[in-house]
């Protein structure tokens, strides 16, 4: 993706799998495809290997319910032009980091409220407002970018 808009990263995940998937189960937690390979696992009744990124969101899958499901409820994300950050299903921070070297550039790039603003038009990290939520969701995608390994170019 080339942004961290919602309309870029909020995408329905769809998932059929008769007999072992709950029909018509809907949630608004946040995913993301890093998810994908711990849930078919998780569904497949298969261990999930130490290192493996991601959650397994089969609990939700096959009951219906998100009790089980790991306490992180947040989906981080990284765009080709530098954007890294958190996306909840309320708000979204984001850093901005220079794509090639991954250091960041504004600590503070964009912070947006979906409820307030559904079309993202105000940036509250620089405007201002929700200073403690915006704190703590830029110290998650802080961590999450320090501890995220990427791949290294030959």
């Amino acid at each position: 993706k080339e942004s961290s808009q919602q309309e870029a990263l909020r995408v329905p995940l769809m998932v059929r799998w008769p007999g072992r998937v709950r029909q018509q189960t809907a949630s608004q937690l946040a995913a993301s495809l890093v998810d994908v390979a711990p849930t078919l696992l998780g569904l497949l009744g298969l261990p999930i290997p130490a290192g493996m990124q991601g959650r397994n969101l089969a609990p939700l899958l096959q009951q219906g319910e998100e009790e089980g499901l790991p306490a992180e409820r947040n989906a981080y994300f990284e765009c080709v032009l530098g954007e890294v950050g958190i996306h909840t299903t309320t708000h979204c921070f984001a850093l901005m980091t220079d794509p090639e070297t991954h250091t960041v550039r504004d600590s503070a790039f964009r912070f947006t409220d979906f409820a307030r603003d559904p079309y993202e038009l105000e940036n509250l990290a620089k405007t201002g407002g929700e200073e403690e939520l915006a704190r703590s969701l830029q110290a998650a995608a802080l961590r999450w970018h320090r501890e995220t390994p990427r791949l290294q170019a030959d």
